[in-house]
């Protein structure tokens, strides 16, 4: 109903999960949630070509232009580097 579909997080490493809030798929406007115990930095990769690196917060406001599947993901890291990664489909009407 709402425009938004999603699979579960795939290809996840080291205990890193990427979603998406369950309480805000509205259309093309997705909010995605990368969760990985002790994270400090995250980057987010939107699979249409954009992303948002080096962000201090989990949670990310994604607007796609078009209609369609994208691989969407997320690395997590700390001072100690790379903590894991997560994917995700996200699939907009």
């Amino acid at each position: 109903p709402n425009g938004t579909n999603t699979t579960n997080s795939t290809n996840t490493t080291g205990n890193v999960t990427l979603t998406i809030a369950p309480w805000f798929p509205q259309g093309r406007n997705v909010v995605l949630v990368c969760n990985a115990q002790n994270a400090t930095q995250y980057d987010f990769y939107f699979g249409d070509g954009n992303q948002q690196i080096n962000y201090n917060q989990n949670n990310v406001w994604k607007t796609y232009a078009a209609a369609g599947t994208y691989n969407a993901s997320c690395r997590a890291r700390n001072t100690g580097g790379t903590i894991g990664t997560s994917s995700l489909l996200v699939t907009v009407a």
